[in-house]
């Protein structure tokens, strides 16, 4: 799959796992009244970013950007595979790591059709 940058598609939700994207791409891929959820993030300096500026962006676009610290639950894992049964959680893949690669981190987005 092509960069993230370079698509033209937009997304009514965005869950970026460990950020690994600038929020400038994020924002451009996200529908008018879109939602970003980041989940971790490539540095201290993005998480920040989102921590401190999220709410600013979210009012200056129309969007919502908000990170996200959980703790796991059983209830949701449940409830994220009937959404992937039913084809309303579909992931795209931007890059693919090797093996070897897991422990430096993983990368991901996410999409709902609502």
């Amino acid at each position: 799959m092509a960069p993230l940058d370079t698509l033209k598609a937009q997304f009514d939700l965005i869950i970026a796992i460990n950020g690994y994207n600038s929020l400038s791409t994020y924002r451009k891929l996200l529908a008018p009244r879109g939602r970003f959820v980041m989940i971790g993030g490539k540095s201290i300096k993005q998480i920040l970013q989102i921590t401190a500026f999220g709410g600013m962006l979210s009012k200056k676009a129309g969007q919502s950007f908000k990170g996200l610290l959980s703790k796991r639950c059983v209830e949701d894992l449940a409830f994220i595979a009937v959404l992937m049964d039913e084809k309303r959680l579909v992931p795209v893949i931007e890059k693919e790591i090797q093996f070897h690669e897991i422990p430096i981190g993983h990368i991901g987005i996410t999409t709902f059709n609502l």
